[in-house]
């Protein structure tokens, strides 16, 4: 399952539109594919014990159906979105965030429970066997299908899909922000694009950047900010880096300039 939801993820990182609300589309049909292909597994190969059955439900499948919460919710975002100036859009945006912090204040206790690493009702809310209906479910949960869905795993990814719909919103309002503010780098990057990006890529897997935790995509932004430089799909020019000859061709290149730099000053 694993696997699974790599190759889920694979797939999303390599659509390459330019078009927000053409790219939602693309990413809600990939996964409603692979949340088909994860019930098809499961119905293949049964849940065995309560164990199994909980982790499937608060781990697995959340991370499959949050994905596709999100593009979901995003796709509606941009379609409502009128297209205007950008102190407009930002407005928008915000509002947006504020109906978000509502359904935070609404679950708060649930998102305690989930992020303290509580388990004591682990077995009401994630096994498929006689629901709890007393306790706080999804209004949705009547209509789902009960083979494939316990009270909780909706609203668990559910959860997860609006932390990362938060986390978009926020970074699109700051990326508004600054255009407003008309600032803009003066330097600009002069080697090949792809070489930037075989950059950005080690930096982030040597974790040099707040140890590790920050995303490869917001270092990538850091970076198109300071050089003015449009990355376009790091992720389908990363897959490139990794087909070549040598995939270190340009940190090579820097490796041996500074080399011989300190050779020159040694006087080697």
């Amino acid at each position: 399952m694993i696997n699974l939801y790599l190759l889920m993820e694979e797939e999303l990182n390599a659509i390459n539109e330019n078009n927000q609300i053409h790219e939602a589309l693309k990413a809600i049909n990939i996964c409603q594919e692979y949340l088909g292909k994860l019930k098809k597994h499961i119905e293949e190969n049964p849940l065995k014990t309560t164990e199994e059955e909980i982790h499937f439900f608060k781990s697995i499948k959340p991370k499959f159906q949050s994905k596709l919460f999100f593009y979901l919710k995003w796709y509606h975002i941009q379609i409502r979105k009128i297209a205007s100036d950008n102190k407009t859009i930002v407005e928008y945006y915000q509002k947006e965030c504020r109906k978000l912090k509502r359904f935070s204040k609404e679950t708060i206790d649930f998102q305690t429970y989930l992020h303290s690493g509580q388990t004591h009702f682990d077995e009401k809310f994630f096994t498929r066997n006689n629901p709890d209906l007393t306790i706080y479910i999804e209004p949705l949960y009547s209509v789902l299908d009960n083979s494939f869905s316990t009270t909780h795993d909706y609203l668990t990814a559910k959860i997860m899909a609006h932390d990362m719909l938060m986390k978009s919103l926020q970074t699109e309002i700051s990326k508004l922000s600054k255009q407003n503010k008309n600032i803009q780098s003066q330097y600009k990057w002069t080697d090949k694009k792809i070489d930037l990006v075989e950059l950005i890529y080690a930096i982030h897997t040597s974790n040099s950047i707040n140890r590790g935790n920050i995303e490869i995509s917001e270092i990538a932004e850091i970076f198109s900010e300071v050089f003015n430089e449009d990355l376009g799909n790091i992720y389908r020019t990363y897959a490139e880096i990794k087909n070549r000859k040598n995939p270190t061709r340009y940190i090579d290149h820097l490796k041996d300039k500074l080399l011989e730099k300190i050779d020159d000053e040694l006087g080697n």
